[in-house]
């Protein structure tokens, strides 16, 4: 894992600290996105909120992770895992409410109005995951 995390780093050209190293370690480990208080809760008293915040945002700004909403009323975190990919479905389970990326499954494009640009799409579905179902 090291090396994925020290890969992910280098060719976003970030330094090598201790937030970055440990919230990239918790998301290449996690198999669904996970919340800031999820993160917070997992790197301990040790860490400034501030500093984790700011990690995310460099995280997302560089495409490293993507935010998910999925009507919890917080936002969740995944990595995203192939670059260059077109916009995804997510899917949230009712019984365990995880919120899964499913990275082969793009979003169907939409037709709209002249003069509309559309910058940003996502869809989420709700229902049973394959864990709980």
């Amino acid at each position: 894992m090291e090396k994925a995390i020290d890969h992910i780093l280098k060719n976003n050209r970030l330094k090598r600290t201790t937030t970055r190293i440990d919230i990239l370690s918790l998301l290449l480990n996690s198999s669904h996105a996970i919340s800031y208080n999820d993160i917070s809760e997992e790197l301990g008293e040790g860490f400034d909120k501030s500093t984790v915040y700011r990690t995310l945002n460099s995280f997302e700004d560089k495409g490293i992770i993507h935010a998910v909403n999925d009507g919890s009323g917080g936002v969740k975190y995944a990595l995203t895992l192939q670059e260059g990919k077109a916009a995804h479905v997510h899917f949230k389970c009712d019984n365990c409410d995880q919120t899964y990326c499913l990275p082969d499954t793009e979003i169907p494009g939409v037709h709209t109005p002249k003069g509309f640009v559309v910058k940003k799409s996502s869809l989420l579905l709700s229902g049973i995951c394959e864990n709980c179902s």
